[in-house]
């Protein structure tokens, strides 16, 4: 099968690891970076071009493909030319810095036909993947509270940057995603610890219709945690993000505490069960998928990106 022509735009931390999966997975037909040498340098590494605007890749070479790696500042223009160029686009996540441009972006994808995929990495961990499953087939009965943790490692480098936009919404795009809704209502309490513009501390509430999420995240703790509590009323869980781990609970018998507490008490004894998971890598699974939509000409509701995108730029309570 001959393998599509991808064009990587962005060169930092997250675009090397792009260039490396698509070098690998498809024909890496060009790097974009405004930091020439840094481009360069990646270009350099992977025999491929090197362009340092989005609009001389466009003019100068031909891709099926391109994945948009850049800051999220400038996620709506790139994009924006490279839909109207009839690319498939890889759109790392946050899709954007506010719905409006969000909103744009999508209509873009829709007015020229072009595939849209929001790269948000963490629906493609094999743990996630397995724990959607479970909950698509009412598993865990009904899902009472859905908890993540994700904290630790120090900021991105770019200024003014918002550690709910950056990390928490990741798992807010996952409750949407395991719970299959949005949240009705959403509070958020922020904080500026060391950082003079943006937050690097948070603590989200979200209310959905029989669920109740709550998501600590920031760049304060020193230990890198990544975890996820689930509680039905059939079954609970907790995952690991890192590790890729998935343990179910499953209670003995469910009693009513408020009927009879010491039932309740001689009932609560869990019996726990380790999930087996194949692991890989989140970020080559999405790449993998991104390369079939965009052999098939397949286009993907991108809807779930800017649901996302509402819950964290939400005011303060």
């Amino acid at each position: 099968m001959k393998k599509l022509k991808v064009a990587v735009i962005g060169t930092g931390g997250m675009g090397k690891n792009h260039v490396r999966i698509f070098s690998k997975l498809a024909n890496l037909a060009a790097v974009v970076d405004l930091n020439e040498q840094s481009g360069r340098e990646v270009a350099a590494a992977n025999k491929t071009k090197y362009f340092r605007t989005c609009d001389e890749m466009l003019a100068q070479t031909d891709v099926d493909a391109v994945s948009i790696a850049t800051p999220t500042k400038s996620h709506e223009e790139i994009s924006i030319k490279c839909l109207k160029a009839g690319k498939a686009v890889l759109l790392e996540k946050p899709i954007a810095t506010d719905v409006v441009q969000a909103r744009n972006i999508i209509n873009t994808a829709k007015k020229y036909k072009s595939i849209l995929m929001i790269g948000h990495i963490e629906r493609y961990n094999p743990a996630i993947i397995k724990l959607k499953k479970l909950a698509d087939k009412n598993y865990f009965g009904r899902i009472v509270n859905i908890g993540a943790i994700r904290v630790g490692v120090s900021p991105p480098k770019i200024p003014n940057s918002d550690v709910l936009l950056d990390l928490g919404i990741h798992d807010i795009d996952i409750f949407n995603y395991v719970l299959n809704e949005k949240p009705k209502h959403v509070s958020v309490m922020r904080d500026k610890v060391f950082k003079k513009t943006g937050a690097d501390a948070a603590v989200v509430i979200l209310k959905y219709k029989q669920t109740i999420g709550t998501l600590q995240t920031n760049w304060i703790s020193p230990t890198k945690i990544r975890k996820l509590y689930l509680t039905g009323l059939k079954r609970s869980a907790e995952l690991d993000y890192i590790n890729q781990t998935l343990s179910i609970l499953e209670r003995q018998e469910i009693v009513d505490f408020t009927k009879d507490y010491r039932t309740f008490m001689a009932a609560s004894g869990v019996v726990e069960k380790t999930i087996k998971i194949v692991k890989q890598e989140p970020l080559e699974v999405e790449i993998k998928h991104f390369l079939e939509i965009a052999r098939k000409g397949q286009i993907e509701d991108s809807q779930y990106a800017v649901d996302a995108l509402e819950a964290v730029i939400v005011k303060e309570i």
